[in-house]
């Protein structure tokens, strides 16, 4: 089981600079990706960085920041080109307006588009997909922790409502219909100790299937089955116990909130 709140980073060094990448996780019904200072150059990546996320993780709202840091160390390139043709039209113009072909290289230097400064190393794709890939893994590992919190919260939660339908059922069996105020309720603990049951092999799988829906989806059931049960009874000890199944019940609806 994987809780959906969780936060993870993790970094990559280059000469002179890093990388950083920040991870954030929060409740969401979805799946929902969003990335956060990519630098724009590497703008093409957004979708990589998406598709790698979704292999992984399945539910929740996923932000996911950039940050760099220092100054990649730079080189010195001179444009030999862009200087063959400096000198190919300074040549031309001398021999035209017969002045003096001394030309001097300091002066070709100042030109525009002559030297520039170009990093010898800086972020580059792989560097960018290698720490979101290490983000996520650690993410992973932070919602899985919360997660294993969650689950003895939940499975708790599902003891109680099965001691209560259990010590309902036992009295249910000694009662006849109409007797004390009771309506036969048979059928409504049959489906609530079924239920319960497939709750359990939720919450006690180990596959990396999403479980926060299906939680959900198996504790609506379980209400209404509940109420329907209440609405049959009318002793103070079964209205009791099926009291305290409810309030189990809401705790574990509110957890599989923060179940992916």
């Amino acid at each position: 089981m994987r809780g959906m709140t969780s936060y993870a980073q993790a970094q990559r060094r280059g000469k002179g600079f890093s990388l950083e990448v920040v991870l954030r996780s929060t409740n969401s019904k979805y799946l929902e990706i969003f990335t956060h200072q990519l630098p724009l150059e590497k703008i093409y990546l957004e979708e990589a960085i998406k598709k790698e996320t979704q292999k992984k993780i399945h539910r929740g709202r996923i932000e996911i920041y950039f940050f760099s840091h220092g100054r990649p160390s730079q080189k010195v390139v001179i444009d030999k080109n862009i200087l063959s043709q400096y000198n190919r039209h300074a040549q031309h113009i001398a021999k035209q307006f017969k002045v003096s072909k001394e030309v001097l290289l300091r002066n070709f230097l100042m030109l525009p588009g002559i030297i520039r400064l170009e990093e010898k190393e800086s972020v580059n794709d792989e560097m960018i997909l290698a720490a979101t890939r290490e983000g996520l893994k650690k993410l992973i590992a932070f919602r899985e922790k919360e997660g294993a919190r969650i689950e003895k919260e939940i499975v708790k939660n599902i003891y109680a409502i099965e001691k209560a339908a259990k010590n309902i059922r036992n009295k249910t069996s000694s009662l006849k219909s109409e007797q004390n105020g009771y309506k036969d309720i048979a059928e409504e603990m049959a489906l609530i100790l079924f239920y319960i049951n497939k709750l359990k092999k939720i919450v006690f799988s180990k596959t990396n299937v999403p479980q926060g829906k299906a939680v959900d989806f198996l504790a609506q059931e379980l209400l209404r089955e509940l109420n329907t049960a209440s609405s049959k009874i009318k002793t103070q000890v079964m209205s009791g116990w099926l009291l305290e199944a409810k309030n189990a019940l809401g705790r574990i609806k509110e957890q599989a909130q923060n179940i992916e």
